[in-house]
């Protein structure tokens, strides 16, 4: 396993996979109708088909470029502490996690905040490790014992 300055990698939480199924599904049916367009298009020689057809691939290929984006977002969870888009926060450096209808907001010491989005697997589990872990460092446990 890797080792960082927050210790050893002991788990990688990615996108949910109903996110991924959601995005699958728009980008199929985006794309059928585009065909289904183009071929209303070169039957009936009526450019709004042409114009409906342009934005149904528009809308393709924004969802294929946001999917490849998002699967790029996981949150890595350490023995010291977790990383998520760049930003490390060690276990002594959390105030407290908030859960809401947006995701996770993680509250650093220093008044800064780190927001996971609903679309990461587990939140919960997240949740569960963070609290944990910081309630450890609180009491004193800094071994892990």
């Amino acid at each position: 396993m890797p080792t960082t300055d927050l210790g050893k990698l002991k788990g990688v939480f990615g996108i949910s996979p109903a996110v991924m199924q959601r995005a699958a599904a728009v980008s199929l049916l985006s794309f059928v109708f585009f065909l289904l367009m183009m071929g209303g298009f070169y039957w009936r020689q009526n450019m709004g088909y042409f114009l409906l057809a342009t934005a149904f691939l528009v809308v393709n290929i924004l969802t294929l470029l946001g999917w490849i984006a998002i699967r790029r977002r996981t949150v890595q969870v350490y023995e010291q502490g977790f990383q998520f888009k760049g930003v490390r926060a060690g276990w002594e450096d959390i105030r407290d996690v908030e859960r809401g209808a947006y995701g996770l907001k993680i509250n650093k010491k220093d008044g800064a905040s780190i927001e996971l989005p609903a679309a990461i697997d587990r939140l919960d589990a997240i949740a569960a490790i963070i609290s944990a872990e910081t309630a450890r460092v609180r009491n004193g446990d800094v071994q892990g014992n």
